[in-house]
């Protein structure tokens, strides 16, 4: 039965309306026979049920709204999308990735369950995500299509590979970084922020080590053509990661969201150009809270970016350009969905929350 969204809502209006279904939804598919182990089981549901805001599944079901479809029949697509994400943050978290302690306020999985078993549990969770397209969707071709989506979305070319970029060992930015060092940027620009002073060390925790940075951006101190080349190369590498590392699934999820309603192209074009703008907003305001946000609030370590050397937008252009370009990008994204009409408004308010979120 066709939906129709009639009045503008704000976001915790929508969890309200949908999280019960999400939640429901999710507890049905964690349920396992007597063939899965019951400690796996206990860490596959400690690892989904820990309190998210569930952005990405309430996107796919908004989407399906947005395009005449009930959220219900988008459940499986919700699903699926919020397995595969709750298996990257139990990946990331690893000691061989990110090493994070805590996530969402509580101890990370691999801290809760131990090692192994937080492998199995990113394993089981991406391997469930994709049986529950391909044995809970209708027709055939937009379980196909889906399957295909998230696919895309998790693999090599994007989350998989965002990672391997963000932590250095893919190769694609390897040149890129040489670069830098051979022509002096990085030690100059490491230069600028040492030496002490409260400038300096304001400086130091608002960007990764050794690469310059802090609120006015890399090579703040460097020549103009020194630094623009900078800025150049790190807002590339930058983009590039936070596009398919954080970016994909965003998209995924309305682009699922738009095939199980049987969208049209034209739909599906809008939905593609919101989930990528929204995307790339969602983690630079990720950079944001690492950079400035309160741990507490957060749930999660911060300042783990500049602990480890890695390049984030505030990094490279500072704080306040980046808050306008996150402002920029949700704006970007809105627009995107002027062919869905009045049906877009609950979409927009995500993007809304998403500019404003805290944690």
């Amino acid at each position: 039965m066709e939906e129709r969204a009639t009045a503008v809502r704000s976001f915790d209006d929508i969890v309200h309306e949908l999280s019960g279904l999400i939640e429901s939804a999710l507890d049905r598919v964690l349920t396992f026979g007597s063939g899965a182990p019951p400690r796996l089981v206990d860490a596959l549901r400690y690892a989904v049920f820990s309190g998210g805001k569930r952005v990405r599944p309430i996107l796919a079901l908004l989407a399906a709204r947005a395009c005449g479809a009930s959220p219900q029949l988008a459940l499986p697509v919700a699903c699926a999308v919020e397995l595969v994400h709750c298996y990257s943050l139990v990946h990331d978290d690893l000691p061989a990735m990110d090493n994070d302690d805590y996530r969402r306020g509580r101890p990370t999985c691999h801290r809760a369950y131990g090692e192994a078993l937080a492998i199995l549990v990113g394993d089981g969770l991406l391997a469930r995500a994709f049986e529950i397209l391909a044995t809970e969707l209708s027709p055939p071709e937009v379980a196909a299509a889906c399957c295909a989506t998230l696919a895309r979305a998790a693999g090599p070319e994007n989350l998989v590979g965002g990672q391997a970029d963000d932590m250095g060992i893919g190769g694609a930015f390897g040149a890129r970084e040489e670069e830098l060092h051979e022509s002096g940027f990085a030690r100059s620009a490491g230069e600028s922020t040492s030496g002490g002073g409260s400038q300096q060390e304001e400086n130091l925790q608002n960007a990764p080590a050794g690469r310059g940075g802090g609120k006015a951006g890399i090579g703040q101190n460097l020549p103009a053509v020194f630094r623009d080349r900078r800025v150049e190369i790190g807002l590339g590498h930058v983009r590039s990661i936070h596009a398919r590392k954080t970016g994909a699934l965003i998209w995924a999820a309305v682009r699922m969201g738009g095939l199980v309603a049987q969208a049209g192209e034209p739909q599906l074009e809008a939905l593609d150009r919101y989930g990528q703008n929204l995307g790339l907003a969602f983690q630079i305001v990720d950079d944001l809270l690492d950079a400035s946000g309160d741990s507490g609030e957060v749930g999660k370590r911060v300042g783990k970016d500049l602990k480890q050397g890695k390049w984030t937008y505030p990094g490279v252009v500072g704080i306040e350009a980046s808050r306008r370009e996150a402002e920029r990008l949700i704006q970007e994204a809105c627009r995107a969905l002027s062919p869905l009409g009045d049906r877009a408004a609950e979409l927009v308010a995500v993007a809304q929350f998403v500019l404003q979120r805290r944690k």
